[in-house]
């Protein structure tokens, strides 16, 4: 579950270890994000409002996906109201400390080769445990 947004020929000038380049995408990627909701919280609210969308679960399925309110949440997050994130979907708080994890566990990472299998072990049990409490959470909240 983690989040690598740049382009594998962009990544490629940073190192040419490919596991280097996986955790300099996901920390780069990461820091981006969480700067543009820390930053542009209340313009991407605005700009989400005006472009029409719609979720692909919910004209499916009849019901909000798990990760429905999630941006919105983040953007609550980012202006440190919590109770309102939660509003907007109670897990986001632990997403969004997931997030905010990757930053250190990538920088370890990168300064501690020995160790690299473990921070890739421990980031994807620890996205793994992420994704079931979602759904675990979703299911329960369904009524």
């Amino acid at each position: 579950m983690e989040i690598a947004l740049l382009p594998q020929w962009l990544i490629k000038h940073i190192s040419r270890n490919r596991n280097m380049q996986n955790d300099w995408n996901i920390l780069i990627s990461t820091i981006l994000l969480l700067l543009l909701f820390i930053i542009l919280k209340s313009e991407l609210i605005s700009l989400l409002n005006n472009i029409p969308h719609f979720c692909l679960f919910d004209k499916l399925i009849g019901m909000q996906c798990p990760f429905c309110g999630t941006t919105r949440a983040f953007c609550a997050i980012s202006e440190g109201s919590f109770n309102q994130a939660i509003t907007f979907n109670t897990s986001s708080i632990i997403l969004f400390i997931y997030f905010f994890i990757q930053i250190p566990l990538r920088i370890a990472s990168l300064t501690q080769q020995s160790s690299n299998i473990l921070y890739h072990k421990l980031s994807t049990y620890f996205g793994r445990g992420i994704l079931i409490f979602i759904l675990l959470n979703w299911i329960f909240n369904l009524n």
